[in-house]
């Protein structure tokens, strides 16, 4: 059997590697995406008899940069202008107790079988000649893949007890490929799923990002990739290790007018119905986290928004996720609640979108909505966001602004204006003013912000010479 895709710059270093004696064989993900008809959206990991210091030297002579990546594990990084790859030897492993990844020993080795041994999963113990695209399945990765199957290299227990973040990736590569996991790799995540607070937040971020968005890694494969994701976690009991503030929320029941599930499964269906991005998921996934400990602090859910940001951030901080996605994330849960019966004038709506910027109203639109299709119930709150929608759409038709940086006048032609030196006065006609250009668009021009400003001037009793001037 032959590999169908071969990456045509890695031809010229395939053959020096034969030559010298040791064969270049690609494995893992991009064997395994060639055989499933999928894009070529994984690293291209290669591996060989060849020691490090042999593989930097063939590819060097023929032409290729060689740059040690890993120097426990022997690898190597090896690119030309068309591409790169990752060389890593034969090798068989060893893992110190705990679940931090980290290879206690590692022997180099001649074997093929061997090496496929300390891989994860089968279908990623696929090897495929770097020339010749002749394939070489020890473990039975292809009938896996035919199978849709998820199955271990080795022992289940040894494969997720050496090293925990496989659990991470067994649940991503579920949710990505539409695959079921093997009874065995359940019952062994089940057992060392605390393991995963040996890993770094950094080791959990990776996954759980990948995971969060593994509908879109392959659309057409798993249109409801991260939800099967998220389930796994949830069944092995990773999901409790990782968010065990959303299990506060288990068989708390709300109105049931609006919710048919308690706050977990709430949380966990508008997870589901979220766009795919990580800002709208995540928030998406803890709009809710703060109802338990509002309830308890005064017997009902009000200011769940408030605890729930504030519980959120310390979540993503503890997770690793940056700090541009936890504000974002913070501040969608902080303002979910904001006009929740419709009833805000659409003058309320105009300067808070104008104030909160148009990308995070439509955000916050997009988590609305999200919060009504995971309720589970008629959704009888979808008029605000057909509201939302419409007024959001206006403003941006009238040419509406979303940044004070876009109006046209300066703080400088204020103070001449209106005759005030620096100082807070200059920022509050500008606030205002911008509040004004959020409702009225058309007063954004020049000279009529300057009329407008001595007028707030005057009657917010800056300045005489305003008052004279207007």
């Amino acid at each position: 059997m032959i590999c169908p895709v071969l990456p045509t710059w890695v031809g010229p270093l395939a053959q020096a590697f034969e030559a010298a004696g040791h064969p270049l064989w690609i494995v893992g993900g991009f064997v395994r995406n060639a055989l499933m008809g999928l894009p070529e959206k994984t690293d291209i990991d290669c591996t060989g008899a060849a020691l490090p210091a042999q593989a930097a030297a063939i590819a060097r002579q023929a032409g290729y940069q060689a740059v040690s990546k890993h120097p426990t594990l022997g690898t190597l990084c090896i690119s030309n202008n068309d591409g790169m790859l990752e060389y890593t030897p034969f090798r068989t492993e060893s893992y110190p107790a705990g679940g931090a990844h980290r290879p206690l020993e590692v022997q180099f080795t001649d074997s093929l079988p061997l090496d496929a041994q300390r891989r994860d999963f089968t279908i990623n113990a696929i090897y495929a000649h770097a020339r010749t695209g002749e394939l070489q399945d020890p473990l039975a990765g292809i009938p896996d893949i035919e199978h849709r199957r998820l199955r271990a290299c080795s022992d289940a227990h040894i494969t997720l007890k050496d090293d925990a973040l496989r659990i991470l990736r067994m649940a991503r590569l579920a949710g990505e490929l539409r695959f079921e996991p093997e009874h065995a790799l359940i019952e062994a995540a089940r057992e060392f799923a605390c393991q995963l607070d040996d890993l770094s937040p950094a080791r959990i971020q990776g996954e759980l990002r990948r995971i969060c968005l593994a509908d879109g890694m392959y659309p057409a494969q798993s249109p409801a990739g991260h939800m099967k994701a998220l389930r796994i976690l949830e069944a092995c009991g990773a999901l409790r290790i990782l968010l065990a503030e959303l299990y506060e929320g288990t068989g708390m029941r709300q109105n049931p007018l609006y919710h048919h599930y308690d706050v977990f499964e709430h949380n966990l269906h508008a997870y589901q119905a979220a766009p795919c991005r990580i800002t709208l998921r995540l928030a998406a996934l803890l709009h809710d986290v703060g109802k338990p400990a509002a309830y308890a602090q005064g017997g009902n859910m009000h200011g769940h928004e408030r605890i729930g940001a504030q519980m959120a951030q310390q979540i993503l901080q503890r997770l690793g996720f940056d700090r541009k996605t936890t504000q974002a994330v913070c501040m969608l849960i902080a303002r979910h609640m904001f006009d929740l019966d419709g009833r805000a004038k659409v003058s309320t709506v105009r300067t808070r979108f104008a104030q909160w910027g148009f990308e995070f109203a439509q955000d916050l639109i997009a988590l609305r909505k999200s919060d009504i299709d995971g309720s589970g119930t008629t959704p009888s709150q979808g008029q605000t966001v057909e509201k939302w929608t419409a007024i959001l759409q206006t403003m941006r038709e009238e040419g509406a602004i979303d940044s004070m940086a876009d109006m046209q006048i300066t703080g400088e032609q204020i103070m001449a204006c209106c005759h005030v030196p620096s100082g807070p006065a200059v920022g509050q006609i500008k606030k205002r003013l911008f509040v004004q250009c959020a409702l009225r668009p058309h007063l954004n021009r020049p000279e009529q912000l300057k009329r407008e400003a001595i007028r707030l001037a005057r009657s917010l009793g800056y300045t005489d010479a305003a008052q004279k001037d207007g």
